[in-house]
């Protein structure tokens, strides 16, 4: 959830780099622009990281779906559950087609956010389920602007470029229900 994707892509370089020292053959393509590339590392860096992120939005929207005491805040994390849902799956159908395969469990960083959330009720989990959705929502987008010209493969580049306009919506809907908490606790 806190990791960037920038993490992921220096691991990605790490992996190469170790792995041309040791002269070990990976499963390697052309894009069409005749670069050579590594389908398993980027791909499945890449995706991890995104199937990591809509496990914990849905955790989470399904957490404030019932716990949350605002009407806006149920709304939202439902919401958060319905879009993060159609985006696993869409990773999920490009996992398969590259051959990679996918957590179907939260991170033990993420499964301590739902846990230390469920323990809150009423206002205050709504400012704090609030508030960690807008700051995570913000680090993704930054994340996927700052990643998807990077990305070699069309696919890949396209589901994350039409991700940007979801997250920017989410982002923005986030900062006007967390603002309305703040003027009616």
């Amino acid at each position: 959830m806190y990791r960037m994707l920038f993490v992921g892509f220096l691991m990605v370089v790490a992996l190469n780099f170790s792995t041309g020292m040791a002269g070990a053959q990976m499963d390697v393509q052309s894009d069409p622009s005749g670069s050579t590339l590594d389908s398993k590392a980027d791909t499945q860096t890449f995706l991890t990281i995104a199937a990591e992120e809509q496990q914990v939005a849905i955790a989470l929207g399904q957490l404030a779906a019932k716990l949350a005491s605002s009407e806006k805040v149920k709304n939202f994390g439902s919401k958060m559950v319905e879009d993060h849902k159609k985006v696993r799956r869409e990773a999920e159908e490009l996992a398969s087609k590259h051959k990679v395969s996918l957590p179907t469990k939260l991170t033990p960083e993420d499964k301590k956010k739902v846990d230390e959330m469920s323990k809150l009720s009423g206002y205050e989990f709504d400012r704090a389920y609030m508030t960690f959705t807008l700051q995570n929502h913000e680090t993704n987008l930054e994340e996927f602007q700052r990643h998807v010209d990077t990305m070699r493969y069309p696919d890949l580049r396209e589901w994350f470029s039409s991700t940007l306009p979801v997250l920017r919506a989410h982002r923005d809907q986030a900062r006007l229900v967390k603002n309305s908490l703040q003027t009616n606790p």
